[in-house]
């Protein structure tokens, strides 16, 4: 009887356990149904603010992208007026600093700092001219093409000329020696078969007391 009884009861609390999960459902489904439904409505209308905000933030960015054309137009022209001839060798985009669009960078500023790069760019290219001699050409192609480096240029320099002094000490061979020493051969100065006169030949008559030549044509 202990052990049927004790059956009983736990069937019994399982039914009551099994009608309490129930009712804390249903109770539960009957709280949530208006949070559920204020939950829909606030997605909804978040999706529209995002959809504005895009549409607005897309206009902003046009907006921005406009002035920073127009403002990039400006530079390039400010810096034309102050290199001159120098844009030829040296364009915009090899001077250009991509903080200038910043708005926080004024026009003022951004004026100041391309004088001074034209100045530097002016004065480095007047060193390369008074240091580097007969290299000067190459050494300015180098500095104009290596992000205005006039280290760069230097070396280049001193590569040419350690090649100069290498070339000086090697031996030379005597064949060698009038070309390297921009000598033109003797023979040129001889005419040529055009310009030679036909030679003339002489016979000797011996006679007793001397010879007398007579010409042959």
């Amino acid at each position: 009887e202990t052990i049927g009884g004790a059956k009983a009861d736990r069937a019994a609390l399982n039914k009551l356990a099994d009608v309490l999960a129930a009712k804390r459902r249903e109770v539960k489904a009957q709280y949530l149904a208006p949070y559920e439904n204020f939950e829909r409505q606030c997605k909804e209308v978040e999706g529209m603010i995002a959809a504005a905000s895009k549409a607005i933030d897309a206009q902003v960015k046009e907006f921005e992208g406009v002035e920073k054309e127009r403002k990039r137009g400006t530079i390039i022209e400010i810096y034309q007026s102050i290199a001159g001839e120098l844009v030829a060798m040296v364009p915009p985009a090899a001077v250009w600093n991509s903080k200038w669009l910043n708005k926080t960078y004024s026009i003022d500023a951004i004026r100041m700092e391309l004088e001074a790069t034209v100045q530097r760019i002016h004065e480095s290219m007047e060193t390369i001219r008074q240091s580097c001699g007969q290299d000067a050409p190459a050494c300015l192609d180098v500095y104009l093409n290596e992000g205005l480096n006039l280290s760069a240029a230097i070396r280049k320099h001193q590569q040419l000329e350690h090649i100069r002094q290498q070339e000086a000490a090697r031996p030379v061979a005597p064949e060698q020696l009038a070309g390297l020493q921009g000598r033109r051969p003797l023979h040129h100065l001889l005419p040529s078969r055009a310009q030679q006169k036909p030679l003339t030949r002489l016979n000797c008559t011996w006679t007793s007391a001397f010879t007398t030549p007579t010409k042959q044509f």
